[in-house]
């Protein structure tokens, strides 16, 4: 466990929040470990901000407790990680939304928020 966690984890002291432009794909957040970063949509704002940010950490972690390199490595292979990679996301979605939900914030009205980002997004691709 202790190797998993070194060979796949960030450095935790450094760890990055970078503001970009454009995500991976039409994404509003994404991870990069071997970067040392979580990356988000520039135009998300406030508790959506928030929301994305917790997401992709706990997607990182989770994925990095398990084992799964970054899907951007050639070692991840969909077939052997595909199905791990599907629980850290939804275990992270579910956090998300909680978090928002006990701060008194919609989780539809996020959702509504990030997915116009993403078909914004799309538009442009």
């Amino acid at each position: 466990m202790k190797y998993r966690i070194q060979k796949y984890c960030p450095n935790w002291k450094k760890l990055k929040i970078r503001f970009k432009e454009r995500i991976r794909e039409d994404w509003v957040g994404d991870w990069d470990i071997r970067k040392n970063q979580i990356m988000i949509d520039k135009r998300l704002r406030g508790i959506d901000r928030v929301g994305v940010i917790v997401h992709e950490f706990i997607e990182m972690t989770a994925t990095a407790m398990m084992g799964i390199p970054d899907c951007c490595d050639r070692k991840y292979k969909q077939g052997i990680h595909g199905e791990k990679n599907a629980l850290a996301h939804d275990m992270a979605n579910r956090v998300e939304r909680r978090i928002l939900e006990l701060g008194g914030y919609s989780w539809k009205a996020h959702e509504k928020r990030c997915k116009a980002i993403r078909k914004d997004e799309k538009k442009k691709i």
